[in-house]
């Protein structure tokens, strides 16, 4: 048959190779890592506007979802996914007093935050705080309470309400562009 119809053997092998191809990004980003592409200024400086990349299912799946880690939410309302950190776990309390985030009334260390740019930015709040205050959330059971680190220019749970532990797809962002800023962000 490849002597006779070459032409037909030639199609029918890249027919397989494009369908073996489909298989595998398939797979790929179903089941091991996700692809991504920060929209907007919601964790700056932690991730800049545009930056593309890659998340990891797998590390969600054998993990689980930890304290400050940054991950990926599907947000239903808009069908969209977006990308904050995890301040609240489960059955947690949450709220902010006088620009200070506290979790079960203890203040929170936000070490993960760029305290040039946080101060920056607050000297250009009427307030002068960072994070505006919010009343207390108090999470169920397998309910997650997201915040974007650039407070200021966030639209995250204090908006959106806490997400399930179904909404979050993955963790942590494994940046490739711009290339001259590839890094990993857990």
């Amino acid at each position: 048959m490849k002597d006779k119809h070459p032409i037909l053997y030639e199609i029918l092998d890249f027919a397989k190779m494009i369908l073996f191809s489909f298989v595998f990004v398939l797979l790929l980003t179903n089941f091991i890592i996700r692809p991504v592409q920060v929209m907007g200024p919601s964790m700056h400086p932690t991730l800049k506007n545009e930056e593309m990349g890659f998340t990891n299912i797998i590390s969600l799946k054998l993990s689980g979802i930890q304290r400050y880690d940054v991950v990926v939410a599907y947000l239903e309302t808009k069908d969209e996914q977006i990308v904050k950190r995890v301040i609240g776990m489960p059955n947690d309390t949450i709220c902010c007093v006088d620009g200070v985030v506290y979790v079960n009334g203890e203040a929170i260390d936000e070490y993960y935050l760029d305290d040039n740019y946080v101060f920056e930015q607050s000297q250009l709040q009427f307030d002068g705080k960072f994070t505006k205050d919010f009343s207390e959330f108090v999470l169920g059971d397998d309910e997650y309470f997201l915040l974007g680190d650039n407070r200021l220019h966030s639209s995250d749970s204090r908006m959106f309400g806490v997400f399930q532990k179904e909404d979050i797809v993955s963790k942590h962002v494994y940046v490739w562009y711009p290339f001259s800023e590839m890094r990993v962000v857990k």
